[in-house]
Formats: structure tokens, C-alpha cells, sequence
């Protein structure tokens, strides 16, 4: 049985007709992806003050100043910081691909993709079964809508994720390994919101990988 969810490998493929041949492959590439990946997550869980606006996680220099992080976190006194991380490997074999099999890199990087997604969502549901008398926010992340990527640095550093997972920012504040996904989640008192408002994006490309709805 598979670990990863094909269903949604295909949406990130856009594949509407799947071949016996490309089952197969994905078969091969989950099985390959799952040897090779060395998944790490963390989390750590702040209090935090809301002031002028802007969310203020205590013990750290990090400012959550975002119209979308105040309409998502409704008053939450408690912020979680989470890195989700494949591993290098996983880009090296990408890479590989991208060099020898057109379609095998594209199936792979499809599947890795969503099984650092499950990694993730995994994460938020272990959060949530620390913290049952709050309720929990969406997963957000830097890049996201108005939130800055610039905060990427500062929270690879604050989890020290470099020494404990691999990951690294670069110049750009891209993550290294690519296969990983750091982000804030709130818990607070009071029922959160769900939704994400797409008129405020300001992604370049509508659906990109970082696209916090990139699942519909």
C-alpha cells in the first residue's frame, strides 16, 4: 500500500489519465524516495504578545507583522514554529533525474512534494494533541500572501534546524534542502479561521509549489 498519496502527486503532475505506465513508475519512485529521504521535523511552541498589530513571540527578535497572520490567528497566545525537512538527498536525486528521466524527475519531484506535506500535516496533528484545550490556526509560512520570507532566516536559526536537520537559507531566503517547508501555527482560546484569501496574494505564479492552497 502506498505511503504517499498518488491522488495528489497527480494534481501536482496535472495528470488526468493515468497510464499503466506512469502507475508503475510512481510505484518505483515512491519506493526509491521513501530509501533515500531522511525526514525531520521540528517544532517549538512560543507565548507570544499581540501589540500594534503585530504578534510578538517572546524569548525571540521575531515579529510576525502580517494583515494575513491577524486575520488567521484570531488572539492566539501561543505561536509554534515548524520546520519539515526531506533532506538533501532527495534533491540530489531530482537533479539526477532532471538529467536522465524527464518523467521519472517529474513523478518524483511530485511525490516528494506531497509526502513533505503529509510530514507537515503530521506535525500539526501532533501539535494539536499537546495543546487540546486551544484551538489550532492554519500552517503558515514565510512567502505566504503578506508574510515576509525575509522571517526564513531568522526561524531556521531560532529552531537551529541547520545543526539538527540540514536545512540552510541561502541569499535568496530560499531553503536548502528544497523539499522543506517552515512555518508558523497559532493556538489560542477562541475558534480559528480556515480560509486563505487568495485577492491579497502576492505569489508571481498562481499554484506555485509554495501556494498555501496548492492542494485544491
Amino acid at each position: 500500500m502506498s505511503v504517499i498519496d498518488y491522488s495528489q502527486a497527480y494534481a501536482y503532475m496535472k495528470v488526468g489519465n493515468v497510464t499503466p505506465q506512469l502507475e508503475n513508475i510512481m510505484v518505483e519512485m515512491e519506493r526509491e524516495l521513501l530509501y533515500i529521504a531522511t525526514p525531520r521535523k521540528i517544532a517549538k511552541l512560543y507565548e507570544v504578545e499581540h501589540l500594534d498589530d503585530s504578534y510578538i513571540i517572546k524569548g525571540t527578535d521575531i515579529v510576525l507583522k502580517s494583515n494575513d497572520i491577524n486575520r488567521l490567528f484570531n488572539n492566539v497566545d501561543v505561536i509554534a514554529m515548524e520546520c519539515i525537512t526531506l533532506g538533501i538527498a532527495v534533491d540530489k536525486r531530482i537533479d539526477y533525474y532532471s538529467r536522465t528521466s524527464v518523467m521519472r524527475m517529474i513523478a518524483f519531484d511530485a511525490l516528494a512534494n506531497v509526502y513533505v506535506e503529509q510530514m507537515a500535516n503530521e506535525l500539526s496533528k501532533e501539535l494539536q494533541a499537546d495543546n487540546t484545550d486551544k484551538y489550532m490556526t492554519v500552517r503558515y509560512s514565510p512567502g505566504y500572501g503578506d508574510l515576509p520570507m525575509l522571517l526564513q532566516p531568522q526561524l531556521i536559526s531560532e529552531l537551529n534546524a541547520t545543526k539538527r536537520a540540514g536545512v540552510i537559507v541561502n541569499t535568496n531566503n530560499l531553503m536548502i534542502p528544497l523539499k522543506t517547508i517552515t512555518a508558523f501555527q497559532g493556538f489560542g482560546v477562541k475558534p480559528q479561521p480556515i480560509d486563505y484569501d487568495c485577492s491579497n496574494c502576492l505569489l508571481k505564479e498562481c499554484g506555485s509549489d509554495i501556494c498555501p492552497r496548492r492542494k485544491s
